[in-house]
């Protein structure tokens, strides 16, 4: 489905379950009760029409979209497919566990992070030679 249909669905839905009627829409919004109609029979509206029913509805945009994606089914399990290309491709399946648990770096790492010609791994803040937080392959000394 597209993004606008889940979006005018999702907006139907929150009218709904306020028990606005799309003249009341209209009247909130200053315009005829046919011109509402229209926006949501073509499922076509302006960014700035949308955030003035959100402020209408006294919803924010991103609620609107977490409402909008409710519809869609959840993905349960994934294909032969799709379990080959991650046992196949490790840094995929690292792509998908850390986003599937959410995670955020907390450390940012430079471009001048490095394996170096003698074979010691740079860590940020590191001199890269024979500073005590420079080690072989454990990274920086604790």
């Amino acid at each position: 489905m597209a993004i606008s249909s889940e979006l005018t669905d999702a907006l139907k839905r929150c009218l709904r379950a306020q028990a606005m009627t799309y003249r009341d829409l209209a009247g909130r919004l200053g315009v005829s009760e046919a011109a509402v109609k229209r926006m949501f029979s073509l499922r076509a509206m302006s960014l700035q029409r949308l955030e003035q029913i959100c402020a209408v509805l006294d919803i924010g945009l991103a609620e609107l979209s977490a409402e909008a994606g409710r519809t869609r089914p959840a993905m349960a399990q994934l294909g032969l497919e799709q379990e080959q290309a991650l046992v196949d491709d490790p840094r995929l399946l690292l792509a998908m566990f850390l986003t599937l648990n959410r995670w955020r770096s907390r450390t940012r790492w430079h471009t001048s992070t490095s394996m170096k010609p003698n074979g010691r791994h740079c860590w940020p803040g590191s001199t890269g030679s024979g500073s005590s937080n420079c080690n072989r392959a454990t990274g920086p000394a604790c």
